[in-house]
């Protein structure tokens, strides 16, 4: 199966960042959220699907207000782009885990 991702960023705050996946839904979603979510530096995670003919979800993600954070930065050097980084390589990791025990 092919998949089609396109991701685009928005900032909300200096602590808050939505990130719209494009060619998703709520499977992706729900994993993304629920692993974010674990991180000692998030305060807030979520996501939302606009519609449901739309494969389209939107995660937002707010850090942990205590953390020394740019209030200048950018959208790509935003403090949650390293979170979802770290996020990503924790739910390949598991995922490469759970093929080795099934082979």
């Amino acid at each position: 199966m092919e998949s089609s991702i396109e991701i685009n960023r928005k900032r909300t705050t200096h602590d808050t960042l939505s990130i719209t996946i494009q060619g998703e839904s709520h499977i992706l979603g729900n994993v993304l959220k629920q692993h974010i979510a674990k991180d000692p530096r998030v305060a807030y995670s979520g996501y939302r699907k606009h519609h449901p003919l739309i494969n389209e979800i939107e995660i937002k993600v707010q850090i942990n207000t205590n953390l020394n954070t740019d209030k200048n930065s950018t959208v790509i050097s935003h403090p949650v782009i390293p979170i979802m980084k770290d996020t990503v390589a924790l739910i390949v990791k598991d995922l490469n885990l759970l093929l080795d025990q099934i082979n």
